[in-house]
């Protein structure tokens, strides 16, 4: 059973780094919809995954920061912006 979970989590977590590579890529494209659907939802996977202190779950919110900066959401990037901080206090 642990190594199936483990094989799951790994299979997991390739996914969601290919995920948020591809959604970097959209948002260099600027098809900023696209992006951040998936920028959100690889976010909830990683906090899933690792948590919020996770260097990894940390690059997807640099990312969601810099995708809302790019497309003109400077609320939106501060929000994500707090998250890397609050993280990085704790």
């Amino acid at each position: 059973m642990d190594a199936a979970r483990t094989a799951a989590d790994e299979g997991r977590w390739f996914t969601l780094m290919s995920t948020c590579q591809y959604a970097r890529s959209l948002t260099a494209l600027h098809r900023y919809d696209e992006a951040e659907s998936m920028l959100l939802d690889v976010h909830v996977g990683r906090l899933k995954l690792n948590g919020e202190h996770d260097d990894q779950t940390q690059a997807v919110i640099t990312a969601l920061v810099n995708l809302y900066t790019m497309w003109g959401k400077p609320e939106k990037a501060a929000e994500y912006r707090n998250l890397l901080r609050q993280a990085g206090e704790g």
